[in-house]
């Protein structure tokens, strides 16, 4: 195991559950604003967001149910992530104009 995940080795269901609210508070906001803003490149962000958020439970989920670790869902986190907040950001350039509408 390398260092990295050494601290993590003893996750909780309760953690992994606990980690999992912000996830789906951040999914309903998305919703919400997306239906508002009405922008595909952010909708795509905010989705990659999601699904980083939902891989990291999933990680922890399974780290604390099967002691395993799946080194994938640990590692997409800070790639995924910042992909997905730099296209919501990117599509505030992008529609401007719509933004002023609102």
């Amino acid at each position: 195991m390398n260092k990295e995940n050494d601290n993590v080795l003893e996750a909780s269901v309760g953690m992994a559950v606990v980690d999992a609210l912000p996830v789906l508070c951040f999914s309903a906001s998305m919703i919400l604003i997306g239906q508002v803003y009405q922008s595909a490149v952010f909708m795509v962000g905010a989705v990659l967001c999601v699904l980083a958020g939902v891989g990291k439970v999933l990680w922890k989920l399974i780290l604390a149910i099967a002691h395993k670790d799946v080194p994938i869902l640990f590692r997409q986190f800070r790639f995924l992530m910042p992909a997905g907040f730099v296209l919501m950001v990117v599509s505030l350039f992008i529609n401007r104009p719509s933004l002023s509408a609102l």
